[in-house]
């Protein structure tokens, strides 16, 4: 038996999903919770292609409009958003995270109700809608503060981009100080994959205002992070 700090490798993860599926057929959380796995598992660790991961990303929404249990529903929208993103729907992947934030009044998990808000800040940002990602943000980073440390991170990740667009740097770069004072907690070694892009906006912001040095240290952190861990 593996140490409790091995993760398992996606093919046994896969197969554990598919054994659970067969165990499971009837409707119900436990069938609703494993589609969304075996979704998230498709598009963010196996990397099907965009038209692959499509028939299991709606059989996993359906299933959970069909419970009507909201934490699981917001679950299955957070799916939708990210296969909507990687196929260049920018447009529903926002207004799928506007549907999403519509439900955060009934959700009672915390951290569906902090990275409802902080995705719904990357949609705004990504469609150009700068003052709303910043909004969204903020309101991520107050509902997660001192409960969860994650959605914390992600809101601060998404401010420092929204602020950086609004040409806030001051705020930005502050902002990505405190990313890094929280982030710093943590005993890995590189930062949370999903906080990268903040790190290498400081370091273009930091560039643009021929602060060199500083600059060279986000972008070495970058490329230590690309060949540690991959892009």
């Amino acid at each position: 038996i593996g140490s409790v700090h091995e993760l398992p490798d996606v093919e046994t993860v896969r197969r554990l999903i598919e054994q659970g599926l067969l165990a499971a057929p009837a409707p119900g959380p436990d069938r609703t919770l494993l589609l969304l796995n075996r979704g998230f598992l498709q598009i963010q660790r196996e990397g099907h292609p965009y038209q692959d991961t499509d028939a299991a990303v709606r059989e996993a929404l359906a299933a959970a409009e069909e419970l009507g249990d909201v934490n699981l529903l917001t679950a299955a929208l957070d799916l939708v958003q990210i296969h909507e993103d990687l196929g260049g729907r920018r447009g529903e992947a926002y207004r799928t995270a506007l549907r999403r934030i519509e439900l955060v009044p009934r959700v009672t998990d915390v951290k569906e109700i902090g990275d409802s808000y902080a995705t719904a800040a990357r949609s705004a940002l990504y469609v150009g809608r700068y003052r709303e990602a910043e909004a969204h943000a903020s309101t991520c980073i107050e509902r997660s503060r001192g409960i969860d440390s994650g959605s914390y991170i992600h809101g601060l990740t998404w401010l420092v981009g929204a602020r950086f667009a609004l040409g806030d740097w001051e705020a930005a770069l502050a902002d990505q100080a405190e990313l890094e004072r929280v982030s710093a907690l943590s005993s890995s070694e590189l930062p949370p994959a999903f906080t990268m892009g903040a790190y290498t906006r400081a370091a273009l912001c930091h560039e643009l205002r021929c602060e060199h040095d500083e600059a060279s240290r986000y972008i070495d952190l970058a490329i230590r992070y690309a060949k540690e861990v991959g892009v």
